[in-house]
């Protein structure tokens, strides 16, 4: 658990308005209410997030192509009833031209909420891959950090699908130098002339 982006700035506002104290002392009252308010309701979104279980839905082994940006697509399901703010991370290994890619979304209950992740390989080779980390939160408070998953392995390899479109076009090239062409079929078209043997 650590805390929220939400309480930092909370926290913040009660510190400057304690400055105003010796100028209004009916302000300290409402600061330590408003401090006794707010850690009740952290105390009870750490409790909240501490029950929730997570899974993530990804293979175990990922492929990359060389040099070709792709996305990963993966899923993560919560067991809970109530509406969740996640933040996913996933650290690359050095095969990858990113160091890490971050995916923030809102997660409703019942759902599996899809994770994408824009990547580059950028060196052959295999690494492992770490497993991703979450973190949680309701109302911005707290947040739940965790490590979801098992850690994965990814490859990078050249890139076969560019080699099999040189193929196809050095193909290609051949048989013009052979003195074949493309040419229209009859009956193929829209044109009268291409009708008129039907």
């Amino acid at each position: 658990m650590r805390p929220g982006s939400l309480l930092v700035r909370l926290l913040a506002l009660g510190a400057v308005a304690s400055l105003l104290a010796p100028f209004l002392p009916g302000v300290v009252w409402i600061v330590v209410a408003g401090l006794i308010l707010l850690g009740a309701f952290a105390v009870g979104e750490a409790s909240l997030l501490r029950g929730v279980a997570l899974s993530v839905g990804r293979p175990e082994r990922h492929v990359l192509s060389l040099g070709v940006a792709e996305h990963l697509s993966w899923t993560v399901q919560f067991d809970t009833r109530r509406e969740l703010f996640v933040v996913a991370r996933q650290t690359w290994p050095d095969l990858v031209a990113e160091r890490a890619s971050v995916c923030r979304l809102r997660y409703l209950p019942g759902a599996r909420a899809p994770i994408e992740f824009h990547v580059r390989g950028i060196k052959r080779g295999r690494a492992d891959l770490p497993p991703l980390a979450v973190a949680l939160s309701r109302w911005g408070l707290i947040e739940r950090v965790a490590s979801a998953g098992k850690p994965g392995e990814l490859s990078v390899y050249p890139d076969l699908r560019a080699v099999s479109r040189l193929n196809a076009r050095l193909n290609s090239y051949a048989l013009r130098g052979f003195g074949s062409r493309l040419s229209a079929r009859i009956g193929q078209g829209r044109e009268f002339d291409h009708l008129r043997e039907y």
